[in-house]
């Protein structure tokens, strides 16, 4: 999870996920599951689903938060 721009609140909770070929799961059901285990607070208000790419990773392997976001903030202006 990781967050991105949001006019009113500056950011909001985000998240990417990625899917197995021929799996099917919905937003609805992400956040549901999410929503089941964490703080409301932190319950992604949106979800990106994807099957490729890979998330961007640096060499040890660690997810790169700021990348995707700065990637997916700019699909979203406009």
């Amino acid at each position: 999870m990781f967050g991105l721009p949001e006019e009113r609140l500056g950011e909001e909770v985000s998240a990417v996920v990625v899917t197995r070929p021929g799996a099917t799961v919905t937003i609805e059901e992400l956040q549901a599951f999410a929503a089941e285990r964490i703080a409301k607070h932190k319950v992604p208000t949106t979800v990106i689903l994807r099957e490729d790419p890979p998330l961007p990773r640096n060499a040890n392997g660690k997810f790169l938060k700021r990348q995707l976001a700065e990637e997916l903030g700019k699909d979203r202006v406009g």
